[in-house]
């Protein structure tokens, strides 16, 4: 996914095989994907959220030169869920930064 503008978005960035009730882990295999030169605005405070299987962890995710910013409501400051104000959120997953960002990358 190259070259893409959003304007106001909710989850720009998701990656889901969270199924919940619906089922056990995910066994499709998710690899090799790139993310690259995407700008504009978010009102979701978790600009990249890459939720992958525990079973079959997602590999070679690159996250490359994404300025997001966030024109979500800003009253009451609700944290992301990555703990900061606005971030990413990373579970099972192989996930490659780089470029510029203008969130904090997932935690290690």
């Amino acid at each position: 996914f190259e070259n893409i503008i959003m304007q106001s978005v909710k989850n720009p960035i998701i990656i889901d095989q969270n199924y919940g009730s619906r089922g056990g882990d995910s066994q499709v295999a998710i690899s090799d994907i790139l993310f690259k030169n995407i700008r504009g605005t978010t009102i979701t405070k978790d600009v990249v959220q890459i939720m992958c299987s525990k079973s079959v962890p997602c590999q070679g995710v690159n996250v490359v030169d994404v300025n997001l910013d966030y024109v979500g409501k800003t009253g009451g400051e609700k944290k992301s869920s990555s703990g900061g104000l606005v971030g990413a959120l990373c579970d099972n997953a192989n996930v490659i930064f780089g470029g510029k960002l203008s969130f904090p990358m997932c935690p290690k």
